[in-house]
């Protein structure tokens, strides 16, 4: 693998030094990100202009079959000339890892990883791109907070080629969670309060914990709007597509019933995390925040505040500091909004 993929994945984490918002460079004005879903593909673009960024384009193109032509058409959409954007991974081959150790050196930390690396980690050294960042440090104790991601090497080559076979340049990979972190810290004065944010996605959902403008834990939970679709599915015996529709359209009482163990399911993996935080710092959770397509499924915020005991809100675009373009159709952005904050926050970090 050349320097120049693994310099790709490494420079996200590079940037977590200044949580969550440090620029790329001072001298780009427009980004392109791109939030390569199982179900749709969502393309933004973004300008700065003077204080405010701007969204100058976006698009949410469903996967019909071939994925490279649904990617052509959401960037096509945009109009852009730029020939660089950013993709985001997700998934089993990719890990975030918050561990406790004591408190060192940045060299010592590197000599440190080139031993330690699997004791956190499922994978093997020689598999994956990895890097990690000081996130704080804890004098009373002599333990210091380290973030530390990987990726295996064959996922982020998949995506440095799929770029290039579009005919785009990837300027950085990003890791889901850490986008949605990003969108919520660059919209939101976060100081003082403990939030946690869900990401409720079709395959794979996440769970980001900041507290006082510090992300502190991040998860990625294998549940998503696509178990809710394969369960009405069994129960209807239908197909994939007809069960979506009824999800999305048409749920009733009798199936929301039917979907009770998914949601169970779902609210048990989000309180170990919510349940973990609170007892490792001892400090309550402020505020639970839902984005992601996922959200579109009727009652699921309703459903979740029940399991979780935790009153829920659903993320808006409210924002003195990015701003719709004027020419573009704002009802059809509200209605994309949360299958789009992913690449949003992607696209966030360059500003």
């Amino acid at each position: 693998m050349s320097d120049k993929i693994k310099d790709t994945f490494s420079s996200f984490i590079s940037r977590l030094k200044q949580l969550f918002r440090p620029a790329l460079s001072s001298t780009k004005n427009a980004f392109v990100s791109l939030d390569i879903g199982s179900t749709y593909i969502k393309a933004v673009s973004l300008e700065k202009n003077g204080k405010v960024v701007n969204i100058t384009g976006f698009s949410r193109e469903k996967i019909e079959t071939d994925i490279k032509e649904a990617i052509k058409k959401a960037l096509s959409v945009l109009s852009v000339k730029k020939r660089e954007l950013a993709i985001s991974v997700s998934g089993q081959n990719v890990v975030l890892r918050y561990v406790n150790i004591p408190i060192m050196n940045q060299e010592e930390i590197v000599k440190s990883m080139g031993f330690e690396l699997e004791r956190y980690i499922p994978f093997k050294r020689d598999e994956v791109n990895f890097d990690f960042t000081i996130l704080k440090k804890n004098k009373n104790t002599g333990k210091m907070l380290v973030l530390i991601a990987a990726a295996k090497k064959i996922l982020v080559e998949d995506k440095v080629n799929l770029c290039r076979e579009l005919g785009y340049h990837l300027s950085f990979i990003d890791v889901c969670p850490l986008a949605i972190a990003n969108y919520f810290e660059f919209v939101n004065e976060v100081k003082d309060k403990v939030y946690a944010i869900i990401n409720l996605g079709a395959a794979v959902s996440s769970v980001d914990i900041i507290e006082d403008g510090l992300l502190v834990l991040s998860r990625d939970i294998f549940i998503g709007g696509n178990d809710f679709t394969k369960k009405i599915s069994e129960v209807l015996n239908n197909n994939f597509k007809e069960a979506e529709e009824i999800k999305l359209n048409f749920l009733d009482n009798n199936l929301m019933q039917s979907l009770e163990p998914i949601f169970n399911n779902l609210s048990r993996e989000l309180k170990v995390s919510f349940n973990f935080y609170e007892t490792q710092e001892n400090r309550l959770i402020d505020k639970v925040l839902i984005t992601g397509g996922s959200t579109q499924l009727k009652g699921v915020i309703e459903s979740l505040k029940h399991y979780l005991g935790y009153s829920i809100e659903l993320i808006t675009f409210e924002s003195d500091k990015i701003k719709l373009g004027a020419s573009l159709d704002s009802s059809k952005f509200k209605e994309d909004f949360n299958f789009l904050t992913l690449a949003l926050g992607m696209g966030l970090r360059n500003f």
